[in-house]
């Protein structure tokens, strides 16, 4: 992400908050700080934001869920991100 050229290409970040290294929402929040353009959908089983996490462009969605529930949301993140 750090390389322009390859952030450019990104429309979406799907993840998970239970990662090894950089966990869900410090990855959230460092990806949000270096590249505030891309949305980042995250998928968790609380499906609440945890503190300190209030980038709009942050949505949370809580397992389990359909996949056309992260379908709908990574869809509806996309429309607002075009405009």
């Amino acid at each position: 992400m750090e390389k322009p050229q390859f952030a450019i290409t990104v429309d979406l970040v799907i993840t998970g908050l239970n990662m090894p290294g950089l966990r869900g929402p410090a990855f959230a929040e460092e990806l949000h700080s270096r590249v505030p353009s891309i949305p980042i959908l995250v998928l968790d089983a609380a499906g609440e934001r945890p503190p300190g996490l209030s980038a709009d462009a942050i949505r949370f969605l809580k397992s389990p869920f359909h996949p056309e529930d992260m379908l709908a949301a990574a869809t509806q993140m996309l429309a607002h991100a075009s405009h």
